[in-house]
């Protein structure tokens, strides 16, 4: 997670640390069975607590969000591509033009029907990093590989930040289908 911002909750002398980075409700909230688990699992034994962390985060969101809704809404994908393409630069690059090199790429990717090919949606498929992938592990079938599933996964792979976001919206085009990481850095 990216903890920008965070609450702490109590309730019945228990301490709950609660964060509310704007971009996490919009990833849980498109994962009804991990939204029914941290429900069902959590509320049972303290309370409003979950309900209170998805307002809050909720309300951040909103609140952050606006300031790329120009540009968001200018580069024309809908706001839960823009989010899942931030999850992706979130994780696969840390530099803001790095980021926006990176998403031309993706886009490109996506526009011309290629699999998007990226290592980090591997911790929702078997937990593994980059470093950590086999060949075999490229075959899985689940809809996170994004070496055998064209297209997007199902939902954001991380919590993005709004550099990562803002990056999405405003990728840099090149004529690059691949990262070529000796001229982009």
């Amino acid at each position: 997670l990216n903890p920008e911002f965070y609450t702490l909750y109590q309730d019945n002398k228990v301490e709950y640390l609660c964060y509310t980075n704007q971009y996490l409700l919009p990833c849980i909230m498109q994962q009804p069975l991990l939204k029914h688990h941290i429900e069902s699992e959590i509320k049972d034994s303290i309370g409003s607590y979950v309900e209170a962390c998805f307002s809050s985060m909720k309300k951040n969101f909103d609140s952050k969000i606006i300031a790329l809704e120009r540009e968001i809404r200018e580069f024309g994908r809908p706001l839960d591509e823009v989010l899942k393409m931030a999850s992706y630069l979130e994780e696969e690059a840390r530099l803001t033009h790095t980021r926006r090199m990176v998403a031309g790429i993706l886009w490109k990717r996506l526009d011309e029907g290629m699999p998007l090919q990226i290592d980090a949606s591997f911790q929702y498929v078997n937990g593994k990093n980059t470093f950590e992938l086999t060949l075999d592990d490229l075959g899985i079938d689940n809809p996170y590989n994004t070496y055998r599933h064209k297209g997007m996964t199902p939902t954001p792979i991380s919590n993005p930040g709004l550099d990562a976001i803002r990056a999405a919206v405003t990728p840099i085009k090149s004529p690059y289908f691949y990262r070529d990481w000796e001229t982009i850095t």
